[in-house]
């Protein structure tokens, strides 16, 4: 029998749910129902607590799939994300993404990609970003542009 999730658990399937949702259907343009049925699928053969483990992975195939996209690209997919109530793009890049927790630890940025991801999480205003973080990301991003 399958594991009941944690309440925590719950509230981060449901969350992750709805992000995953969102991207395949308005991103990928692919079919809601098909999404539905695979979700479903999984969940009945091997339960929730396992389903959270593969969205966990869906998300971070996501933020792969987006590493080169520009913040301009970004801001307005967390916009759209936030005004349908779930989570930012950014939000979640910084919460999964090894990369960022990299770049964060070594506080210089060294390519683009990691510019836009750094931008991209530093104007998100919506995600839980602490404020002595934010500040270390905008002055990163400062140093990054005027090198460039």
């Amino acid at each position: 029998m399958a594991r009941a999730l944690s309440p925590q658990n719950a509230a981060e399937f449901e969350q992750l749910d709805g992000y995953l949702r969102f991207y395949v259907v308005y991103c990928k343009r692919q079919s809601e129902s098909v999404y539905e049925q695979s979700l479903a699928a999984i969940v009945k053969e091997f339960g929730r607590s396992k389903a959270l483990v593969g969205l966990r992975q869906a998300v971070n195939d996501t933020l792969e799939d987006l590493a080169h996209a520009n913040a301009e690209a970004i801001e307005l997919l967390d916009q759209a994300l936030t005004e349908r109530g779930l989570v930012s793009f950014s939000s979640l890049r910084r919460r999964y993404s090894a990369q960022y927790k990299r770049l964060l630890k070594r506080g210089i940025i060294r390519n683009d990609t990691e510019f836009y991801m750094a931008s991209g999480v530093a104007s998100d205003l919506a995600a839980d970003v602490p404020g002595n973080e934010r500040t270390k990301l905008q002055e990163m991003v400062q140093v990054y542009e005027r090198a460039v």
